[in-house]
């Protein structure tokens, strides 16, 4: 919903888009799950360093596995760039959708470094399956703090919802229990 992103462009709040696509009568269900997809501004701003430092140290590891598939190479040809290039494809995708405040990149990012735990499993025992648990845990953890400060409003997968079942933004009606007493 293009409105959505013009509104909040033109410098309104979430909760005034909210309101005006309740007045508007649109999917809040659509509308709460955009909102909730936008980065608070004052944290993008707080935030700014570390998730510098997330794509500092995403784009060495690529770059780093690059550099050492051409030095180990014998002979440069077609076959070996592809072969260097394609499993840096998701990695470069990752790198991409942080850097335009997609949460869904810190989401794939946090499904990697947990697989990358999973797979150093059988390796605990040895030093280096050791560094790559720790490792891959703390990667996996900073990533799911950085998420959760610059999108408050989302769960791990998807929109938060109150425990009351309203969508956010949504101000629950007030229900006064001492009306039962009174009677």
């Amino acid at each position: 919903m293009k409105q959505i992103h013009q509104l909040l462009a033109d410098g309104q709040t979430k909760q005034q888009v909210y309101e005006y696509a309740e007045q508007q009568q649109w999917n809040l269900r659509k509308v709460t799950k955009i909102l909730a997809s936008e980065p608070e501004p004052g944290s993008l701003k707080l935030y700014a360093k570390p998730k510098a430092l997330l794509l500092a140290v995403l784009q060495f590891m690529v770059l780093s596995k690059l550099v050492f598939g051409f030095m180990v190479a014998e002979q440069v040809s077609g076959q070996l760039l592809l072969a260097l290039l394609m499993p840096a494809l998701v990695p470069l995708l990752i790198i991409f959708m942080i850097y335009k405040n997609a949460p869904n990149g810190y989401l794939l990012l946090m499904v990697f470094a947990g697989f990358s735990v999973y797979q150093s499993l059988p390796y605990i025992f040895q030093v280096e399956g050791m560094i790559n648990v720790v490792l891959s845990a703390v990667f996996a953890g900073f990533t799911f703090y950085l998420k959760k400060r610059l999108f408050p409003f989302q769960n791990l997968f998807h929109t938060a919802i109150t425990g009351r079942g309203h969508y956010i933004y949504q101000q629950a009606p007030i229900v006064d229990t001492n009306d039962d007493e009174k009677e």
